[in-house]
């Protein structure tokens, strides 16, 4: 599903050089799929939390396969020449589809791993996911190089039909739909209750609403989502207007093997250290990753040596270090830690709140940071071989981020296991 996200990221430029749309109008477009992106996971959460895992992720699948099919044939129609407002409609679509993808992910995973396995099991399937990386820039640059770039939209569609078939047959929501026992996950659900049964409203009152840590996740993740997107939708035309590094060049197609080692190492690493030192503690990980952006998004910006061959090898290891410390930072709040929170029967509604806010802030880097870079360029300078302007829009958020994880530094969630004169909410 995440290469029928991706693509547009890819083909950005290409779209806009095509229908005459500046970064800021693309920006526009891109944020009008991550704002309709939050507010779908926000509502899609509990929906997701009645229906189970299973049946969100082949919903979200078929959607997405659907309208990415629709813009490639919206594309090969050559009497459209506006495209701004049918395009931000189609992308919008497609983006309340994809958020159907991830919060069936967590709640499946909510429900087979315990809290003390679930930093390095989330940071395992964060790995899987970051293979859309290296279908996205590296096979994705390849059709471009000897197909067209419209080709880049039905790729994905085929292959979200295709591992829909296969989910219908092979996942299944709970251990014991397997026929196995199903185990105490030790987060904050009551123990031994998985059912997927509706969540009252003053359940989820006091997760949501009245939860400094809940409140901290939604407070840094809306920064990451600003840093994350912000790196991932203008990385692109970052290597081919300031490194010169052209989609088909074959330097070009190392960028998605950075992004897939540093998304897939991220989740990883974020995880292990969570689990291994912290005692399955998001927030001291996080922080870690928060002020590592400082160091590798200030090298990014300074692009040494930029247009030679060791300056665009330089500058394609960062973007790989800025993804795996964006997306390690990501998939830890918002995968594992809203699913700590939130236990077995509410994990996909509290992530669906958390990744709302993920969202707000990635709206916000399409536009502003498109406006930004239309209005001022990448740098300063007469050449203009930096971006400063660019990563100065994110070090300000990784400082954000930072302190709202050291107001949660020590917590962690707790099993609730009722007494018997208490009855189960």
């Amino acid at each position: 599903m995440y290469m029928g996200r991706f693509n547009f990221n890819l083909v950005k430029s290409d779209i806009g050089l095509t229908y005459h749309l500046d970064k800021a109008e693309m920006g526009l477009i891109a944020a009008c799929g991550f704002w309709t992106y939050a507010l779908s996971v926000a509502i899609n959460g509990s929906i997701i939390d009645r229906l189970g895992g299973r049946k969100g992720i082949i919903v979200g699948a078929i959607g997405s396969a659907i309208l990415n099919a629709v813009i490639g044939f919206f594309f090969l129609n050559t009497q459209v020449t506006k495209i701004l407002i049918p395009l931000s409609m189609l992308w919008s679509l497609n983006m309340y589809f994809q958020s159907w993808g991830g919060l069936s992910i967590v709640k499946i995973n909510s429900a087979w791993f315990p809290v003390k396995e679930r930093g390095v099991f989330g940071g395992l399937f964060g790995a899987i996911l970051s293979t859309s990386f290296i279908l996205t820039n590296t096979f994705g640059a390849w059709i471009i190089s000897h197909y067209s770039w419209t080709m880049i939209w039905f790729v994905p569609s085929a292959l979200m039909f295709t591992f829909t078939i296969i989910d219908y047959f092979l996942v299944r929501n709970t251990p014991s739909e397997c026929g196995l026992d199903d185990i105490d996950t030790g987060d904050g659900s009551v123990k031994g209750d998985t059912r997927l049964a509706e969540i009252t409203l003053s359940h989820f009152k006091e997760k949501l609403f009245s939860n400094r840590v809940i409140f901290m996740l939604v407070m840094a993740e809306f920064f990451t989502g600003f840093i994350r997107q912000g790196l991932l939708l203008y990385s692109t035309e970052y290597l081919n207007e300031v490194q010169l590094i052209s989609k088909t060049d074959r330097l070009f197609a190392w960028s998605g093997i950075a992004l897939f080692v540093g998304g897939a190492s991220g989740g990883l690493l974020s995880g292990w250290i969570s689990d291994k030192y912290f005692q399955s503690r998001r927030a001291p990980s996080a922080f870690i990753f928060f002020v590592a952006q400082l160091f590798v998004f200030g090298l990014l910006g300074y692009s040494p040596y930029a247009t030679t061959t060791l300056g665009q090898i330089i500058a394609i290891m960062c973007i790989g270090l800025g993804a795996l410390l964006a997306l390690g930072i990501h998939g830890l709040l918002s995968g594992t830690a809203g699913a700590d929170f939130g236990g077995t029967r509410g994990a996909a509604t509290v992530v669906g709140f958390v990744d709302s806010f993920q969202y707000f802030g990635s709206g916000f880097s399409g536009f502003v940071l498109g406006w930004i870079l239309k209005t001022y360029g990448w740098g300063p300078g007469p050449m203009g071989l930096n971006a400063w302007y660019w990563m100065a829009s994110l070090l300000p958020c990784s400082l954000f981020g930072a302190f709202a994880m050291l107001k949660i530094w020590g917590q962690i969630p707790t099993s609730r296991v009722p007494s018997e004169n208490q009855p189960e909410s």
